[in-house]
This record gives structure tokens, C-alpha cells and sequence, in this order.
């Protein structure tokens, strides 16, 4: 059993005090918008100005709404466009999704199944470079753990989807940008570092790799696009991945690491299975990390929410929409449902061991959505916040500060905590 944590969650109104105005105010201001009812009931509607405004929960209608192929829900061009923006890609599969001819080739040669085992050595080479200086390390992560996670994630993906090999040093070019890149975990803002990410971009397109090399492009199928587009396409995918990969992840290993420094006992048996697993050179027994994952993805998802308006008139759980109408997906609520979960509010890493996982129910969980809209790299991620976290408790013992207290919540583009996290590292390796 996961110790007794109080949570971080939430303080959801009641019903009669929470104010559905907006989707803009439903999807950034929980506190405003979700009237805590919401965790036992299928759905709540609210109205906007000029449409009506579902918050839905009922797993089944979920589901409908997230494999919807555009015929009934579609994800509004102005949400494509934030989307893109924040990336700087507006030639990218998050604006155009619908062009998947021209961008599944292009994204699948930076992020090639086939390189999932070297993902892992370049995940487990950054940390052994960023925690070489035991002390720097220690400072860093206790002025603002999910800063330095930041510049973990986003070292090992550059290197990842730009092949660039695990023994080579970085210029101080690339680690410059790389220490303003991931600015944004530090401010818990909501503007993205973009020079720096497109810098990044650029650097590796132009040094390492890129679909467009004559011996990578042949075997893409893209020789019908014209030169100008292509070279917009890839710049701006490598931009999207490069720019939404350590945010959530980061945002994922930050919170487990605080999990962990608040259960000794189980930080103890992890720091174990992962030892284990490096002499072995295999993940497969990383059980109880996996597990531990998936409850931080359940009570802390990075990606909290999403949303989809109506194309047609339709009834949805009972609820008649009109064209225009909004849906938002609330997966914080979805995950702590009172109708699909044991003690919802509680840290039980043990409901994700396999002895129990046959006791989940379909449609509550979505760690990376889901359908058409998913996320594309959740197989790169979810392998990238095991590895690092398993990478970390191989060298670290991690405890709260003296002065500690649960993280209160906010929602800017993701779920993360309004004041940094700070822990106390102490060198075990």
C-alpha cells in the first residue's frame, strides 16, 4: 500500500457557486469552472454567450468523443492554431492534422520505433552527465526540481530525434539554448521559449539529421510535395516535438520524485527494482516503477483537460448539442471519478500492479488521450519518464525540505504545481 500522501488536488466549488461562462475559463480555471459534483455525475452544462458548454465524465461518451474522426466533434482550427503557435508550427501535424500523407512520414523518421532501446542509453547518458557534479546537481534541484528535469528531458529528446550520439559533448551553443529552452518549467508561464527551441530545431536539422537527407527522404514516399513545403513541414514538426516533449514529461517525473521523497519505503524498493534492472540491461522488471507512473498520471495528469466542439446536432449523454456547441474533457475529473475508482483521492500505486490492474475500468484512464488527437510520442515519452526516473534513484536519495508543504495547483498549458517543487538530493551512487 502507497503511504498515507495528502494529495495535491484541486479545491473544486460547489455547483451553485462555479461560473461555466467561457471554454476559455473551463479550460484554464478549474477552481472557477468544475463544480466538484462533477465527480459523480456523468456530466454538468453550463452556457457561454453564444453556445451551450458540456463538461463531460462519463467514461462511454468520453471515449465517443476522443475516437470521433471529425464527423461529429472536430478540434476547432483557433485550438490547432494555439496549439501550433506555441510550438512555432504552423506547417506541423498539431494545425494541419489532416495531412497526415505529408506529416506521419515525416514525424515516424524522427521518432522510429525501431530506436526505442536508444532512447534509453541516451536518457541514462544525460543523467550521468547532468549528475556528474554531484553538488551542482544537488543545488539545482532544490532551487526548482522540474527546471532541472526540464533540461534532462529536453538534452536526452534533442539528442534522440536528431541521432545525436551519446559520447559527443555539446557545443556551448546547444547548451545554452537548452538552459533557455526550458525556461518555461522554471515561470510557469504561458509563453514558450521559441527562439531558443527553434534554434535548437535548426542546429539539428542542419548537423546531425533530417528527414530531407537524400538517404532518409527516398523511402518517405513525400517526392510528390513541393521543395518549399517540405522544408516547412519538417522545420515545424521538429520544432512541435522538440517543444511539447519535456514539459509534460518533465511535469510527470517531478511529481513522482515528490511522491517518492514523501514514502521512503517504496523509494527504497524502486531504487532496487531499477539497480536490478541496470545490471540486468532490462526495463521489463521496472514493475512497481511502471505502476508508480501510472498514479501520478491518474491524480497529477500533465495534460488535465482537452476540449471539442459539436459539427452536427447530436445528443451526447443526454444532453442535446447544437453546431458550435462545446465539450471539454476535464481527465483530472475523469481520473478521480467516484464511479470508477476505489479511494480516488488517495496515492495507491498498487491498483497499476498487474494483481489488480484487471480491475480497471475501460475508458477511465487516459495518461495520453486518446483517438485521432492522442499523443503522437506517448510511446517515447512513457519510456522516457521511466528511464530517467529509474536513472535518478540509481544515484539519489530524494527528501522533502525541512519546510515543506503539499504544491497547490494551477493550469497553464499543463497541470503543474504554482510554486516550484523543491527537494533535497542526496548522492547514494
Amino acid at each position: 500500500m502507497g503511504a498515507d500522501i495528502v494529495v495535491p488536488s484541486f479545491v473544486l466549488p460547489k455547483a451553485q457557486e462555479a461560473s461555466i461562462v467561457s471554454v476559455v475559463r473551463a479550460i484554464r480555471e478549474p477552481e472557477a469552472c468544475w463544480p466538484r459534483e462533477l465527480l459523480d455525475l456523468p456530466l454538468l452544462v453550463g452556457r457561454s454567450r453564444r453556445s451551450r458548454l458540456v463538461l463531460l465524465a462519463d467514461r462511454d461518451a468520453v471515449r465517443t468523443v476522443l475516437f470521433d474522426q471529425g464527423q461529429r466533434f472536430e478540434v476547432p482550427r483557433s485550438m490547432r492554431r494555439a496549439w501550433s503557435q506555441e510550438g512555432g508550427g504552423r506547417h506541423s501535424f498539431l494545425f494541419m492534422p489532416e495531412e497526415t500523407a505529408l506529416h506521419r512520414p515525416i514525424c515516424s523518421s524522427f521518432l522510429d520505433v525501431r530506436r526505442l532501446d536508444a532512447l534509453v542509453q541516451t536518457c541514462e547518458s544525460v543523467v550521468e552527465r547532468a549528475a556528474s557534479d554531484t553538488r551542482a546537481f544537488a543545488e539545482r534541484a532544490a532551487t526548482s526540481l522540474e527546471a532541472e528535469i526540464g533540461r534532462i528531458v529536453l538534452a536526452s529528446f534533442w539528442r534522440h530525434l536528431f541521432r545525436v550520439d551519446d559520447s559527443q559533448d555539446l557545443s556551448p551553443e546547444v547548451l545554452q539554448l537548452l538552459s533557455r529552452a526550458d525556461g518555461i518549467l522554471r515561470t510557469g508561464g504561458t509563453q514558450h521559449p521559441l527562439e531558443a527551441i527553434t534554434g535548437l530545431a535548426s542546429i539539428g536539422l542542419q548537423e546531425y539529421f533530417s528527414p530531407l537527407d537524400p538517404e532518409i527522404f527516398a523511402g518517405l514516399g513525400l517526392q510528390g510535395y513541393a521543395d518549399e513545403l517540405l522544408r516547412a513541414a519538417v522545420g515545424d514538426n521538429a520544432r512541435v516535438l522538440l517543444a511539447t516533449s519535456n514539459e509534460t514529461t518533465a511535469s510527470a517525473i517531478t511529481w513522482a520524485l515528490w511522491f517518492l521523497a514523501s514514502d521512503r519505503d517504496l523509494q527504497d524498493r524502486l531504487r532496487a527494482e531499477a539497480l536490478n534492472a541496470r545490471r540486468k540491461g532490462d526495463q521489463s522488471g521496472l514493475i512497481e516503477t511502471k505502476a508508480l507512473m501510472n498514479e501520478c498520471l491518474r491524480l497529477l495528469p500533465p495534460a488535465a483537460v482537452t476540449s471539442r466542439r459539436s459539427v452536427v446536432e447530436q445528443e451526447l449523454c443526454g444532453a442535446a448539442l447544437a453546431p458550435g456547441d462545446w465539450v471539454v474533457i476535464p481527465f483530472y475529473v475523469l481520473h478521480r471519478h467516484r464511479s470508477a475508482w476505489q479511494e480516488p483521492d488517495r496515492f495507491r500505486p498498487e491498483r497499476f500492479m498487474p494483481a489488480s490492474e484487471g480491475s480497471l475500468l475501460r475508458g477511465a484512464f487516459y495518461p495520453f488521450s486518446a483517438g485521432p488527437f492522442a499523443c503522437g510520442g506517448s510511446r517515447f515519452g512513457w519510456r522516457m519518464i521511466v528511464t530517467v526516473l529509474a536513472s535518478l534513484l540509481c544515484k539519489w536519495e530524494v527528501q522533502h525540505m525541512p519546510d515543506s508543504q503539499t504544491p497547490c495547483l494551477d493550469m497553464g498549458r499543463i497541470l503543474h504545481p504554482r510554486d516550484p517543487i523543491k527537494l533535497r538530493f542526496r548522492h547514494c551512487g
